[in-house]
């Protein structure tokens, strides 16, 4: 009698920790899920801000052009002048 007792209370004990088991790994699942999720969100969210291209215009000083671009990949002197290339994506 006493050994069917004891079977019976270890057979509990193993039949609770099986949906502990089961509840903490999808606990794990849902939590890597839902924070990898936001990742994009977020990455697009902080994407490139719009240029104004207006600056492009002939006669615009080169200190406004380069503040609202960036600084030129590439700078030239063509004829006498400065010549600068710029490279930015327009979000």
């Amino acid at each position: 009698m006493k050994f069917s007792k004891i079977f019976h209370l270890e057979s509990i004990m193993v039949n609770q920790a099986v949906p502990v088991f089961i509840a903490i790994q999808v606990s794990v699942v849902f939590f890597f899920v839902v924070c990898t999720s936001g990742c994009a969100v977020a990455m697009a969210s902080k994407g490139p801000t719009e240029k104004d291209v207006s600056v492009l215009n002939v006669g615009t000083e080169r200190e406004r052009v380069v503040a609202e671009l960036g600084a030129p990949v590439l700078s030239d002197d063509k004829d006498g002048r400065k010549v600068d290339t710029f490279n930015f994506i327009q979000g």
